[in-house]
């Protein structure tokens, strides 16, 4: 059996976990680095772009948070419930017959989609519509990446009257802007693939 795990939140964090933590925090700081500041727009965006920007980033960050402190084992008894209300594997009862007991993290979740092993939480009924939130969300997010990042080589290389081109007008900057573009690009297509196929 696996260590209870009350969140996804605590440790110890699933490889998987950590893996889409570390890939996506390069990610971002790559596309809120030179991308952005190829595109030139820092300067573009007005005060009301960048706060309804950042009021998205916000919710698909709280929903992140939600999923991953919130405890989908809900509806345990302390009073003594008969079969099928009683799980003999971590030998507690719940209100619900309707609810599986997940190995990940040793623990019954009722209304059992998955085990998230990316977030390292359960998905259930308690937050499963949180969950199909930040997903579509995130989704969302990270196509506008992409999209972004493709214009970026778009106004370097086919149309290059664009900012891009007035901004990495070296070799040099091209082979790195290239470089660290191509990372963001795959990461941001790899990102969206997996999370269209998981809803």
């Amino acid at each position: 059996n696996g260590t209870f795990s009350a969140s996804g939140g605590a440790c110890p964090w699933h490889p998987w976990q950590f893996a889409m933590m570390t890939i996506l925090s390069i990610e971002f700081g790559i596309f809120y680095g030179p991308i952005l500041w190829a595109l030139n727009i820092y300067e573009a965006f007005g005060n009301w772009e960048w706060s309804a920007y950042g009021a998205y980033h916000g919710i698909v960050f709280a929903l992140l948070m939600y999923i991953e402190v919130k405890d989908p084992s809900v509806d345990v008894s302390s009073v003594k419930l008969p079969h099928p209300f009683r799980c003999s594997i971590c030998n507690s009862w719940y209100k619900s017959g309707h609810r599986k007991h997940c190995y990940s993290c040793n623990k019954c979740v009722v209304g059992f989609d998955h085990h998230c092993r990316y977030l390292n939480q359960c998905v259930g009924r308690a937050n499963y519509r949180p969950w199909v939130t930040f997903m579509m969300m995130a989704m969302l997010l990270l196509l506008l990446h992409l999209v972004s990042t493709v214009a970026c080589f778009v106004f370097l290389f086919v149309h290059p009257s664009g900012p891009t081109r007035e901004r990495v007008d070296d070799y040099v900057g091209e082979c790195l802007f290239c470089a660290l573009g191509g990372i963001a690009v795959t990461v941001q297509a790899t990102a969206v693939y997996f999370l269209a196929d998981l809803l």
